[in-house]
């Protein structure tokens, strides 16, 4: 009797999910996780640390989002069409606790700072009591920094005086703006007082503020004079004084109707901004040329060299992004001299 011959039996290979191959993939990695950890558990441990750091770095970054501030409601005068306008606000003591570097992820290119200041009633010289710790930040924060003094000065002497008190105290650090005279009539201030009883105007106003920018400008530093409109144009002679030295213009308005040269308009002290303890902060434009060349006034701006005409490099070429703000360090020549 012939034998049976056994059937044949086909199996037929399932396909492998990505459910299972992840889950496949998990155990592999932590049995070579747990191999490592067994031969050096130090060194996984460190690793460990800094991908959580990571991680975490990388939440709170995207966590901290700052609304960018507009220009919106401001037109500026024809004359700055093709010019860069930065963003800018200027502090003091007035604004308390100041996050500068919240200030500058929502769009705010510099910042002035007040150094000190000449009181109103008996003219004596004062710091800002929170100046030391406003230019720190600010230049912590990689802002572009000014300073600004406070005057009340009646003569050239105290003009001169209120100049040499701000020197000092821009001494110790890098400013990248100019050192400005703040000059504000204070109702009731020494100030307003003797420009009432001497009836100075004009050319006599302006000869102290000159004592001042040309004091500034000596040491090596930009100079300007901060006024608003009303003292630009019916106290000092405004327009005469922009040919000599940087304004800055403040008028609170969509547009700035100075009709002399001006480098820097202040057109609100109601800006919004997160990053600063009070309410409200003073709104300021600066207006920069494309081509390379600073609108100095000082002695020397003939015989200076424009940026555009030096080799800038960068330090280094490649970076690791995680998650938070690159800020490349640059290498800047003039010829074979190394600039700061």
């Amino acid at each position: 009797m012939a034998q049976r011959s056994k059937p044949i039996r086909y199996r037929h290979k399932r396909k492998t999910t990505l459910s299972q191959k992840l889950k496949k993939l998990g155990r592999q990695l932590w049995k070579a996780f747990k191999k490592k950890f067994k031969k050096d558990p130090a060194k996984v441990s460190v690793i460990i640390l800094g991908i959580t750091a990571i991680f975490a770095l990388m939440i709170m970054h995207s966590l901290n989002k700052v609304e960018p501030i507009s220009q919106d409601g401001y037109v500026h005068a024809e004359k700055f069409n093709g010019y860069v306008v930065a963003d800018g606000i200027d502090v003091s003591y007035a604004q308390g606790d100041v996050d500068f570097k919240s200030i500058k992820k929502s769009g705010i290119d510099f910042v002035f700072i007040r150094a000190g200041f000449r009181d109103t009633s008996e003219g004596n010289l004062h710091v800002d009591e929170r100046f030391e710790e406003n230019i720190k930040a600010a230049r912590k924060a990689h802002l572009a920094v000014g300073l600004y003094y406070f005057s009340q000065a009646t003569t050239s002497k105290e003009a001169k005086e209120e100049a040499e008190a701000l020197l000092e105290l821009a001494k110790p650090y890098e400013i990248d703006l100019p050192l400005v005279m703040d000059y504000e009539k204070h109702e009731g201030g020494r100030l307003s007082k003797i420009i009432a009883e001497n009836n100075m105007k004009g050319e006599m106003l302006n000869k102290i503020a000159l004592a001042f920018t040309n004091t500034v400008e000596k040491a090596g530093y930009e100079s300007a004079v901060y006024a608003n409109y009303d003292f630009l144009m019916h106290y000092l002679d405004g327009v005469a004084l922009s040919k000599q030295t940087n304004i800055w213009t403040a008028q609170y308005n969509s547009f700035a109707q100075f009709p002399g040269d001006y480098l820097l308009w202040q057109c609100t002290d109601s800006l919004q901004l997160e990053g600063t303890e009070s309410t409200y902060v003073d709104r300021d434009f600066l207006y920069l040329p494309t081509d390379g060349i600073w609108p100095s006034h000082s002695a020397d701006s003939e015989n200076r060299t424009s940026i555009g005409d030096c080799t800038i490099e960068l330090k280094k070429h490649h970076f690791r992004y995680v998650g938070l703000n690159i800020e490349p360090k640059l290498k800047v020549h003039d010829g074979k001299i190394k600039l700061k």
